[in-house]
């Protein structure tokens, strides 16, 4: 679990998603659960509150998330806490000048994923990686794992 807030998983509505997320729910993780079948986007921006982890599942494009009928840079509220990392497992999660650069101008202090477009199996496989280094109650910083993992990329708050 993150030393600094709540996690919370979100599912676009898609059975191979749902399924990796509800094992952020069920597992020692104990992540809260949002898929695209029940929730809509303001009730997942309802459940984010300061310093919480938001991992998003699904597909996208470089300006949008796909789940919860889409989710733009238009679409963040603007009173959103200050996140403390979002994590964008979805083609083009860290996009520079896309919905990644939104996160970080909402407050957000990283947001990580895919600079372009990524298998579902591979994001998958770094589900599991990523849901094991926030269970354990050992690991200082569960995105370490992901450092030097080919694709992928942080875009970090810079200080002022």
């Amino acid at each position: 679990m993150p030393r600094d807030g709540a996690l919370i998983v979100a599912a676009q509505w898609d059975r191979q998603f749902m399924r990796e997320a509800a094992l952020w729910r069920d597992g020692p993780c104990r992540a809260t659960y949002f898929d695209g079948a029940d929730s809509t986007r303001d009730d997942l921006f309802a459940a984010l509150k300061p310093g919480a982890s938001l991992v998003y599942l699904g597909h996208s494009t470089p300006r949008a998330w796909l789940g919860f009928r889409g989710i733009r840079a238009d679409h963040i509220p603007k009173d959103v806490p200050p996140l403390a990392r979002v994590i964008a497992l979805t083609c083009h999660g860290a996009a520079a000048d896309g919905l990644g650069a939104a996160w970080l101008d909402a407050g957000a202090r990283s947001v990580t994923g895919p600079q372009g477009s990524i298998e579902i199996d591979a994001l998958l496989k770094i589900s599991a990686i990523l849901r094991a280094g926030f269970a354990s109650p050992n690991c200082l910083d569960p995105m370490a794992c992901l450092g030097g993992l080919s694709g992928f990329r942080t875009l970090s708050q810079q200080p002022a």
